[in-house]
Order: structure tokens, then C-alpha cells, then sequence
């Protein structure tokens, strides 16, 4: 029986060891940091996701039409060039007016003379759009006129033939 008696002390002295040793384990694990696994998925229905995507197709429609405005100030500014060179080409070499603009625009550039030349085309372009306009509203009345004198010709007659 003493035999028996010192083989399970011996095996309880063993399990309390194993225990132990287990216990330290696990504490030694709560203290020391966990790591963790993070993946990151791309969801297209996740807000931020949503408004990352709305915000790059805004920019894309803000840069495409301040590209399109762009173009077209240029595109006039080509026009306007062509012209200036087409009248330099018609007119004489020695004319007044070309030797004018070409000395204060280009020779010796006087910023007073060019708004001078700017509000002088900018009253004759305001003139010829005025004077447009008004042939438009007189072909209009015109025609307002051609019908009514049309319509009182028919009842003149209707009104001779009914005597």
C-alpha cells in the first residue's frame, strides 16, 4: 500500500507541475499581444466607397468641361489671329491703321492706347449687333405688316362683294 500510496503522490506531484507549468503558459499569453489578422475587402456598395467614386467622376467632369472652355478661348483667339493676319494681308503694307495697331500692340505696347482699341471695337461689335437686330425687327414688322395689309384687302372685298 505504500508503494501505491508514493506513485500517486508522485503522480499528484507531476500533475501539479503540469499544471503549473500550464498556468504560466497562460498567463504568459494574456500578457503578451494577440495578433491580428485584419484583410480589408473592397466593397463598391460601401459609402466611402461610394462617395471615393462620385468624387473622381466630378473632378472628371469638372476637368473635361474647364478643358472644353479652354479649347474655346483658344480656338477664338486662333480665329481672331487669322483675321488681324487676313486684314494685314487685304490691306496695303503702309496703311495708318495697320501701322497703328502694330506699333502699340506690338512695337512699343502702350496698355492706354489698347483699352482705347478695345472700347472702340467693343462700341462698333455693339453697333453692328444693334443694327442686326434692328433689321431682324424690321423684317418682322415687315412681314406683320404685309399680312395685315393682306387681311384688310380680304375684307374689303368680301365686304364689296356681300353690297
Amino acid at each position: 500500500s505504500k508503494l501505491l500510496f508514493d506513485t500517486i503522490n508522485q503522480v499528484k506531484q507531476e500533475l501539479n507541475a503540469t499544471s503549473k507549468n500550464v498556468q504560466d503558459e497562460l498567463h504568459a499569453m494574456d500578457n503578451t499581444p494577440l495578433k491580428k489578422v485584419v484583410t480589408h475587402r473592397f466593397e463598391p456598395t460601401s459609402k466611402y466607397v461610394l462617395l471615393f467614386i462620385g468624387g473622381l467622376a466630378l473632378s472628371l467632369v469638372i476637368s473635361i468641361w474647364g478643358n472644353l472652355a479652354q479649347w474655346r478661348e483658344y480656338q477664338a483667339w486662333e480665329v481672331a489671329d487669322l483675321k488681324y493676319r487676313a486684314l494685314k494681308m487685304v490691306l496695303p503694307s503702309d496703311d495708318p491703321n495697320v501701322r497703328y495697331i502694330e506699333k502699340h500692340f506690338s512695337v512699343c505696347r502702350d496698355e492706354k492706347v489698347i483699352d482705347d482699341v478695345r472700347n472702340c471695337v467693343a462700341a462698333y461689335e455693339d453697333s453692328i449687333r444693334h443694327h442686326h437686330e434692328m433689321v431682324e425687327m424690321a423684317t418682322y414688322k415687315d412681314s406683320i405688316a404685309n399680312k395685315l395689309l393682306q387681311e384688310s384687302n380680304r375684307i374689303i372685298r368680301a365686304m364689296k362683294s356681300s353690297k
